[in-house]
C-alpha cells in the first residue's frame, strides 16, 4: 500500500466509524448525536431578548450549571407538532422537575412549550 492509499483508508475507517457512532447515539437514545443543539439552546435568548439561562436560574432560584438541557429523537418525534423550523427541547433540575420549550434555531429564541412551562416562566412569554 501506498502512503496515499494508507491515508484515505484511515480517513474512510474514521468516517465509517463517526457514522455508526452517531447512528448507534441516536438508535440507543445518547445525546451526543444534539449536542451542538444543547449548547446553542443553553445560549439562547427570550422573545424579549434575554438570556434564557438567566431567566429560568432567577425564576426557580437556582444555578445555571444546574440546568440540564435534553434532547433526543423521542423529542424529535414530537416537532410536528411544533409551528414549522422549531425544535422541542426539555430542560430539567436534578432531582426536581423538567420543563418543555420550543427553541427557533434561525432567531435563537426559546419559547415555553406546554402551559406548565408557560405558566412558570411569565418572562419568558412571547408566542401567546
Amino acid at each position: 500500500m501506498t502512503k496515499k492509499s494508507r491515508f484515505f483508508a484511515a480517513v474512510v475507517g474514521i468516517a465509517a466509524a463517526a457514522c455508526v457512532a452517531m447512528f448507534l447515539g441516536e438508535l440507543l437514545e445518547f445525546e451526543y448525536p444534539y449536542a451542538m443543539t444543547i449548547l446553542r439552546v443553553a445560549n439562547a435568548r427570550t422573545a424579549a431578548g434575554e438570556a434564557v439561562g438567566d431567566v429560568i436560574a432567577r425564576t426557580l432560584n437556582v444555578q445555571q450549571s444546574q440546568l440540564h438541557w435534553h434532547r433526543c429523537s423521542l423529542c424529535k418525534s414530537f416537532d410536528k407538532t411544533l409551528p414549522p423550523g422549531m425544535i422541542r427541547v426539555q430542560m430539567s433540575i436534578i432531582p426536581k422537575d423538567n420543563y418543555v420549550f420550543a427553541f427557533h434555531p434561525r432567531s435563537n429564541v426559546l419559547y415555553p412549550d406546554d402551559q406548565r412551562t408557560h405558566d412558570a416562566f411569565p418572562a419568558m412569554h412571547g408566542r401567546d
